[in-house]
C-alpha cells in the first residue's frame, strides 16, 4: 500500500536476502523507491546505530515508522522455558518500544509523521495465534504505550 502510493520504503531485518528480493519486487511492480537494512531486534545496543542508518538511507528525514518485527514462540516451550519467554518478550514488545521511542524522538524534531506498531486485533486473527496469549499480551502492552 505504501510503496503503490509512492512513498519510499526502507526494509529492515536479518534476512537480508529475502528483504532485498521483496525491495526488487516493490521497485518493478510501483516503481518505489526500496532501501534495505540490517537489523536484529534483539541487538539493543545497535538500535541507535540502526536508526542512523535508516535516517541516512532517508536523507535525514522520515515520514513515519511502520514496526512490524516479531518472534512467534512455541507456546508450550515458552510456558515452561523462561528464556524462551524472554526471548519472546525482547522481540515483540521491548525491541519494538526501543525502536519506536527512538522514531519518536526524531518525528518530534519535524511535529510530523507516524507511527504504526502491531496491531494486537489484526494479529489476533491470525489462526497461528489465536492461542497465544502470551503475543496478544505483548501487543497489548504496545498499545498502552
Amino acid at each position: 500500500m505504501l510503496a503503490a502510493r509512492g512513498c519510499r520504503l526502507i526494509l529492515a531485518g536479518r534476512n537480508l536476502a529475502e528483504l532485498e528480493k521483496t525491495a526488487a519486487d516493490l521497485r518493478i511492480r510501483h516503481a518505489a523507491e526500496a532501501d534495505v537494512v540490517p537489523f536484529d531486534a534483539l541487538d539493543f545496543a545497535g538500535h541507535e546505530a540502526f536508526f542512523a542508518r535508516v535516517l541516512t538511507c532517508a536523507a535525514g528525514s522520515l515520514d513515519g515508522v511502520v514496526a512490524a518485527c516479531g518472534y512467534l514462540s512455541d507456546q508450550r516451550r515458552s510456558e515452561t522455558d523462561p528464556e524462551e519467554m524472554q526471548r519472546a518478550i525482547d522481540v515483540n514488545f521491548t525491541s519494538v518500544v526501543s525502536l519506536l521511542n527512538l522514531a519518536a524522538v526524531h518525528l518530534q524534531q519535524w511535529a510530523a509523521g507516524y507511527i504504526k506498531g502491531p496491531n494486537r486485533k489484526e494479529s489476533a486473527e491470525d489462526p497461528r495465534m489465536k492461542r497465544s496469549m502470551r503475543f496478544l499480551a505483548h501487543t497489548g502492552g504496545l498499545q498502552s504505550c
